[in-house]
């Protein structure tokens, strides 16, 4: 009998550790409008690099479709590994007002694209002013957007809380100059989840046990900084 409860007992506080611990969602496909932002993201970059104000436009109305609100993520640790790095012009912005100015530098005396920028700065005008409340899924307020630049061969490190029991997930863009990589750990120094395949994109998500702050770690492994898109839920 002394054993029964032994063994009970042990398997009561095994499953008691368990469940604090932060576990993976059963589908690691990135949610659709994860990769609509990354679409958004990669018009952008080809934007910039083709002078082309068409991407930028459908850019601009991508990001501004999603609902997703543009911020600025805690920055707690910034860090160069190298002192010499390659370095390379870049007026690449993810920023709605900005994408068209830029697609109206782009467009010239074009009439037919300054009309269509007009309209698409109207639209995403009487988008940003609808004041409907942005449902909480993985992290406290809702979901977010910032752009990060990382340096040529460091790492950006920053926090942000996400809820327990729903899936957290952050998605890094990149330019595509160079390969990043993904790592979230908990407070403690706990790695608990990563993308480290060799892409300018990453996506990690987990279920966090107790609603808390993580790391979003992102390395930048190229030469030449890079500016990415960084979104979670």
């Amino acid at each position: 009998m002394k054993k029964i409860l032994t063994f009970i007992s042990l398997f009561c506080i095994s499953f008691s550790m368990l469940a604090q611990e932060d576990g993976k969602p059963d589908g690691y496909e990135m949610p659709q409008e994860f990769a609509v932002l990354r679409t958004a993201a990669e018009l952008a970059t080809l934007g910039y690099k083709t002078y082309s104000p068409t991407a930028l436009i459908e850019a601009a109305r991508i990001l501004a479709s999603t609902g997703y609100v543009a911020t600025d993520i805690e920055l707690v640790e910034s860090i160069q590994t190298e002192n010499e790095v390659e370095e390379k012009d870049s007026a690449l912005t993810y920023d709605l007002m900005q994408l068209l100015s830029d697609a109206e530098k782009f467009a010239g005396k074009d009439r037919i694209l300054l009309a269509l920028i007009k309209k698409t700065k109207k639209d995403i005008e009487e988008i940003l002013k609808m004041k409907e409340e942005t449902q909480q899924r993985g992290a406290e307020g809702g979901p977010y957007r910032m752009q990060s630049r990382i340096r040529g061969v460091s790492y950006d490190k920053y926090t942000r809380r996400f809820l327990a029991n729903q899936i957290a997930s952050v998605s890094v863009s990149g330019d595509g100059d160079t390969d990043l990589d993904l790592y979230i750990y908990d407070m403690e120094g706990n790695l608990v989840t990563k993308d480290d395949s060799y892409s300018p994109h990453c996506y990690c998500n987990w279920i966090p046990s107790l609603t808390n702050s993580y790391i979003i770690k992102i390395v930048n492994r190229g030469r030449m900084f890079n500016d990415a898109l960084v979104v979670t839920n």
